[in-house]
Protein backbone atom coordinates (compact mmCIF):
# COMPACT_ATOMS: atom_id res chain seq x y z
CA UNK A 1 0.00 0.00 0.00
CA UNK A 2 1.86 3.03 -1.30
CA UNK A 3 0.09 5.58 0.92
CA UNK A 4 0.23 3.66 4.22
CA UNK A 5 3.32 5.55 5.43
CA UNK A 6 1.75 8.91 4.71
CA UNK A 7 -1.45 7.94 6.52
CA UNK A 8 0.60 6.84 9.51
CA UNK A 9 2.41 10.19 9.53
CA UNK A 10 -0.90 12.07 9.47
CA UNK A 11 -1.84 10.22 12.65
CA UNK A 12 1.55 10.15 14.37
CA UNK A 13 2.78 13.71 13.78
CA UNK A 14 -0.14 15.47 15.54
CA UNK A 15 0.21 13.00 18.43
CA UNK A 16 3.93 13.83 18.77
CA UNK A 17 3.16 17.56 18.73
CA UNK A 18 0.46 17.09 21.38
CA UNK A 19 2.98 15.15 23.49
CA UNK A 20 5.20 18.25 23.39
CA UNK A 21 7.65 17.52 20.60
CA UNK A 22 8.83 20.29 18.28
CA UNK A 23 8.93 19.46 14.59
CA UNK A 24 12.15 20.35 12.80
CA UNK A 25 11.84 23.14 10.25
CA UNK A 26 14.60 21.61 8.13
CA UNK A 27 13.22 18.05 8.13
CA UNK A 28 9.51 17.52 8.94
CA UNK A 29 10.18 13.88 9.91
CA UNK A 30 12.43 14.87 12.85
CA UNK A 31 11.04 15.88 16.25
CA UNK A 32 12.77 16.97 19.45
CA UNK A 33 11.62 17.17 23.05
CA UNK A 34 13.62 18.49 26.00
CA UNK A 35 12.82 18.35 29.69
CA UNK A 36 15.56 19.57 32.00
CA UNK A 37 18.74 17.71 31.09
CA UNK A 38 16.84 15.01 29.19
CA UNK A 39 16.33 15.07 25.45
CA UNK A 40 14.53 12.89 22.94
CA UNK A 41 15.01 13.06 19.20
CA UNK A 42 12.60 11.13 17.00
CA UNK A 43 13.17 10.37 13.34
CA UNK A 44 10.28 8.93 11.36
CA UNK A 45 10.83 6.96 8.18
CA UNK A 46 7.72 5.42 6.60
CA UNK A 47 6.42 3.37 9.56
CA UNK A 48 9.64 3.20 11.61
CA UNK A 49 10.65 5.46 14.47
CA UNK A 50 14.26 6.05 15.40
CA UNK A 51 14.48 7.26 18.99
CA UNK A 52 17.60 8.87 20.39
CA UNK A 53 17.55 9.56 24.10
CA UNK A 54 19.79 10.76 26.88
CA UNK A 55 18.36 8.61 29.71
CA UNK A 56 16.38 5.39 29.74
CA UNK A 57 16.01 4.84 33.46
CA UNK A 58 12.54 4.22 34.94
CA UNK A 59 10.68 7.51 35.18
CA UNK A 60 12.78 9.14 32.46
CA UNK A 61 11.37 11.10 29.57
CA UNK A 62 12.19 8.16 27.30
CA UNK A 63 10.29 5.74 29.56
CA UNK A 64 7.32 8.12 29.68
CA UNK A 65 7.33 8.47 25.90
CA UNK A 66 7.59 4.73 25.19
CA UNK A 67 4.81 3.99 27.70
CA UNK A 68 2.55 6.58 26.07
CA UNK A 69 3.39 5.29 22.59
CA UNK A 70 2.69 1.69 23.61
CA UNK A 71 -0.59 2.67 25.27
CA UNK A 72 -1.72 4.48 22.11
CA UNK A 73 -0.55 1.93 19.52
CA UNK A 74 0.58 -1.65 19.48
CA UNK A 75 4.29 -1.00 18.94
CA UNK A 76 7.40 -3.09 19.41
CA UNK A 77 10.75 -1.86 20.65
CA UNK A 78 13.28 -3.66 18.47
CA UNK A 79 16.17 -2.23 20.44
CA UNK A 80 19.38 -0.65 19.24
Amino acid sequence: MAQAGRRWQRTLFPWLLHFGFIQSSSDPCVFTLRRGAEQLIIGCYVDDLFVLHSDDSPGSLYAEFTDALTNRWNVEDEGP
